[in-house]
């Protein structure tokens, strides 16, 4: 009987560790999302920024001349 209670207690070790396996795998994920996510919304960004320093130098010359 002694044996099948270390077998139980061996078992349910070896499904913890895969359960905290997949939790970390998503949590790897999540963070390959957010770094992507935060990539593209830098380069929308900066466009958006070259975007508007042109149209406010336009905007200055044309209220100069």
């Amino acid at each position: 009987m002694k044996k099948q209670r270390g077998s139980e207690n061996s078992n349910f070790w070896i499904s913890y560790a895969d359960l905290m396996a997949g939790v970390l795998f998503v949590f790897i994920l999540l963070i390959g999302a957010i770094i992507v996510k935060s990539s593209l919304l830098k380069k929308s960004l900066e466009s958006k920024s070259g975007n508007f320093r042109g149209e406010s130098h336009w905007l200055y010359l044309k209220r100069v001349y």
